[in-house]
């Protein structure tokens, strides 16, 4: 992932160089190929770069326009490259033959201007000034797969891709936002859509934009799931044919790249999928980078392995390179208090950061800049189909009676299922998050006892955003899931963690195009008569191996979490016995001691807030 950072006095005072490059000290891993400045009176603009397309080794950022009105400084990826040259070209506002992303961005703005981010698929972030109307503007993705933070303090705003860049540059220290802190030690991440642990660092929601005018801001919803109209497909094979099309579509955008392009398999139905697909794709576009097969073995934790599955699918795409990457020694949170310098800006909310990073690390060993996974897959074709009770009012009357019995198998009795399917939805949301924040409310001693949970749109997002419309039951959910702010907190997480190993992850399944076709999926080939996923299934046949193709089961981790935690007692025992544990200067260290208690006595349910805590106190 690259960066950008900078700083914008709309109070028209000069901004330094030495200022921005004390950004860059926090930020400078985002930059492995270059760190650049732009600097003009009232506004100075950085960009740190990664390149990971053939386009990036010629890019020049931040970048002018030709009138030298507009300046552009971006982390972004364009995926509908074709198709945007096309229309910029058909509007003229392009003539060039050759067209780096971010001048495709460029124009895109001079095209449309606010409109621009609908025109774009891909991942991004930008912040573009236009001098002759003195108007900031910034864009996010999507799904938020580049992060964005900014402040403004005596109307000067400073903006960066990392939090502790603004944190360290602010004229005056941020305070810790409390509440934040108090709603993730209860499990609430609704602040983490537009807030940071520090007070007044604020985050660009994704699939928004951000407008700055004479000090007037103005944060818009720029796309909403659910505007273009439905497919109109007649028949289960028209469905099936059109996802393979749309599919290899994608593939083809995001493989891209000026290295061999990692695939991170591990053995299940989605990443498998997409390495059988991309194998045969290779077939028809040898033009296409070199592919290299990454998976993690577990050598000691027979339940977590997957390499058998895995080894099926090396065999079928016979002459991939293949990495594997023994993993016995990442548990969850493993990492914890020898992190190696990693730069947590925010609490800890993935607690396989450790065996994340070792996989990345053996796929950049591999030569590669970009990797591809296959998050998303399981939501949005339905594997939580079953376990969603309000789907069950997607399935048609002829199978309603077939399919009820295998909601009834997840483990819901019949009268929850029928109170959650039919009379839940009925509930106001807000009473009901109200009602589930009192009913899992945490009752440990150290916790505040007079916490009140922050307003579930704290954020005053768009009520589209939160709760798309023109939806079936499960898309509906979907969407959902996909706008949660647990997830956008993530996404940040995971950028950190892919621009300090200087690697990039793209998701197919993720991809715009593809999320619009997936929400609209008919029922039955989301899942039907116990299987899941059935529309990635049927086109998988003949593709992937059989055994892994129709395979239901899935590893769990959880011996990994139990042999992990044994193997930390030690370490944990031995911080009793450091004297530094007493002059920690943001959580009191009884805090901290209350929960190693918990922990050595077997109460390991809370672990995760150890790991938020001490990442807070590194930070």
């Amino acid at each position: 992932m690259s960066g950008v950072c900078g700083i914008i006095d709309f109070n028209n005072r000069p901004v330094h160089q030495e200022t921005l490059e004390k950004m860059v000290e926090f930020i400078s891993y985002r930059g492995p190929d270059g760190i650049n400045y732009w600097v003009e009176g009232n506004v100075g603009m950085v960009n740190l770069a990664l390149n990971t397309t053939p386009e990036s080794l010629w890019e020049n950022q931040p970048l002018l326009s030709k009138d030298e009105n507009l300046i552009l400084t971006a982390d972004a990826r364009v995926d509908n490259r074709e198709e945007l040259i096309s229309a910029l070209r058909d509007n003229g506002y392009i003539k060039e033959k050759k067209h780096t992303d971010a001048d495709l961005i460029l124009a895109a703005y001079e095209c449309w201007e606010e409109y621009c981010p609908k025109h774009i698929m891909g991942d991004f972030t930008f912040v573009l000034w236009d001098r002759s109307k003195e108007k900031l503007f910034i864009a996010r993705d999507t799904f938020g797969a580049r992060p964005f933070f900014y402040s403004i303090q005596d109307n000067v705003l400073y903006f960066a891709s990392a939090v502790q860049p603004i944190a360290q540059t602010l004229p005056t220290s941020p305070s810790l936002n409390m509440q934040l802190m108090d709603d993730f030690l209860h499990r609430s991440f609704n602040l983490w859509a537009c807030q940071t642990i520090f007070n007044g660092i604020f985050r660009l929601p994704p699939s928004h934009f951000l407008t700055i005018v004479n000090g007037q801001r103005k944060r818009k919803l720029y796309h909403v799931f659910g505007q273009q109209p439905k497919p109109n497909f007649s028949s289960d094979q028209e469905w099936i044919d059109a996802f393979g099309v749309l599919l290899e579509e994608i593939l083809i955008n995001q493989l891209r790249s000026n290295t061999p392009v990692g695939l991170w398999v591990s053995g299940g139905l989605d990443s498998s999928a997409l390495a059988c697909q991309i194998y045969d794709l290779k077939k028809k576009h040898p033009n296409l980078p070199e592919i290299k097969l990454i998976s993690s073995i577990f050598e000691e934790t027979p339940s977590a392995d997957e390499k058998d599955y895995f080894d099926l699918v090396a065999e079928y795409c016979q002459g991939t390179p293949v990495k594997y990457v023994v993993s016995d020694d990442c548990w969850p949170f493993g990492e914890l208090g020898k992190d190696g310098g990693f730069p947590l800006d925010e609490p800890e909310i993935w607690e396989y950061r450790g065996h994340s990073q070792k996989v990345m690390k053996a796929t950049k060993k591999e030569g590669c800049n970009v990797y591809l996974g296959g998050g998303g897959s399981d939501d949005l074709i339905g594997t939580s189909f079953y376990r969603i009770p309000s789907a069950l009012r997607d399935v048609k009357l002829k199978n309603w009676k077939q399919e009820v019995q295998w909601f009834h198998e997840k483990g819901f009795s019949w009268k929850n299922l029928f109170f959650k399917a039919y009379l839940l939805p009925l509930i106001p949301r807000n009473l009901t998050y109200k009602v589930s924040m009192l009913w899992n409310r945490r009752k440990l001693p150290w916790l505040n006892q007079n916490y009140i949970p922050s307003h579930l749109n704290h954020c005053k997002l768009d009520e589209e955003f939160i709760n798309p419309k023109n939806f079936d039951n499960y898309g509906f959910v979907a969407c959902q899931m996909l706008k949660n702010p647990w997830l956008i907190s993530g996404y940040d997480f995971y950028s950190l963690l892919n621009a300090y190993t200087g690697i990039e992850l793209r998701q197919p399944y993720f991809d715009r195009r593809m999320v619009e076709f997936l929400i609209r999926i008919p029922s039955h080939l989301r899942s039907f008569e116990g299987v899941d996923r059935v529309l990635l299934r049927e086109l998988m046949k003949g593709k992937l191996p059989e055994i892994v193709r129709t395979r239901k089961d899935k590893t769990s981790s959880w011996e990994l979490y139990r042999s992990g935690f044994q193997k930390e007692k030690k370490h944990i025992k031995g911080l009793f016995q450091d004297s530094k544990l007493e002059k920690m200067d943001l959580v009191n260290s009884k805090v901290l001691k209350n929960e190693f208690e918990l922990l050595l006595s077997g109460k390991y349910d809370n672990i995760k807030y150890v790991g938020g805590m001490l990442s807070l106190k590194r930070g």
